[in-house]
């Protein structure tokens, strides 16, 4: 092969590594321009607010809630708004019914409902009862205000521990659910414990369709048990100090000692008495 064949295939060889490499390059360069593109698109996507306050009108043109938070950080698509230490109130028929507070949350679904999470302090100025919990949710138009996990309630009657709450405003209704354990707040010092009791506020009782026990204590600091009464079912006036238990109802005062069964017990606290009108057993242990 001779000198100007071999210059030819040299020349052409190095054309076409030159153009390869350029062609590389070009791809690289436009790899880079389209990730840049995707990540411009998705900031633009997501819009972040600092230190915002949020509202919702009802149907009726009124405030559903406001809201404030260090940052609020909306979806694409605008459904779904991302919330840093939100601190707010919640309406209803343009009256202030709840206030609450957390560590983060959520605004789901155009404003429809509202999720809390850590830390949760949820008050209703109202009946002055304060929830805490690490998880909450609000939903309008059910009426339905959800606190879950570890869930601490109060009242100037009353306190309890539970692992769910339901409040339901419009009929001043708090469900507690799960481990339930309330004890009063001031005289006769009294404790209940049940899977479920229903606390209806403005009525002022405690009722349940489950199994409960009742405890009277010695006082707030002795928590020695004078008086226990069980039943499958009953409810407690926390106004009357009275309680009224049916199915299996089992009555200990420890202090005579003496235990009746009966199917029906109405216990009052205050007048330290009895009332049975059923068949009823009774056991003394020397008698």
């Amino acid at each position: 092969m001779n000198k100007w064949a071999r210059f030819t295939i040299i020349a052409v060889f190095l054309t076409v590594i030159v153009v390869a490499v350029r062609t590389c390059q070009s791809s690289s360069d436009t790899l880079e321009s389209l990730q840049n593109q995707a990540n411009s698109a998705q900031a633009e996507a997501e819009l972040t607010l600092k230190d915002v306050t949020l509202e919702q009108p009802d149907e009726n043109g009124g405030l559903l809630w406001r809201v404030k938070a260090k940052e609020a950080t909306y979806s694409p698509d605008r459904r779904l708004a991302s919330l840093k230490e939100p601190e707010g109130e919640l309406f209803q028929d343009g009256k202030v019914i709840y206030q609450v507070k957390a560590d983060q949350g959520e605004i789901r679904e155009d404003g429809e409902s509202i999720f809390l999470q850590g830390n949760i302090v949820a008050t209703s100025p109202d009946n002055q009862l304060t929830l805490k919990g690490n998880s909450l949710e609000w939903t309008p138009k059910q009426d339905l205000l959800l606190v879950r996990d570890s869930i601490t309630g109060n009242n100037p009657q009353l306190q309890a521990t539970a692992q769910e709450a339901r409040l339901f405003n419009k009929t001043q209704r708090l469900e507690l659910f799960r481990g339930v354990v309330a004890t009063t707040k001031q005289e006769p010092w009294l404790g209940f414990e049940s899977e479920k009791l229903v606390w209806q506020l403005e009525q002022e009782k405690l009722e349940t369709d489950v199994p409960v026990q009742m405890e009277r204590y010695v006082s707030k600091t002795d928590q020695t048990v004078t008086d226990r009464i069980n039943g499958q079912q009953g409810e407690f006036d926390l106004a009357e100090q009275q309680a009224t238990l049916q199915q299996q109802v089992q009555l200990s005062a420890l202090n005579i000692p003496l235990q009746t069964n009966s199917y029906f017990a109405v216990w009052n606290v205050n007048e330290v008495t009895v009332v049975i009108d059923k068949p009823v057993q009774i056991q003394h242990p020397k008698r």
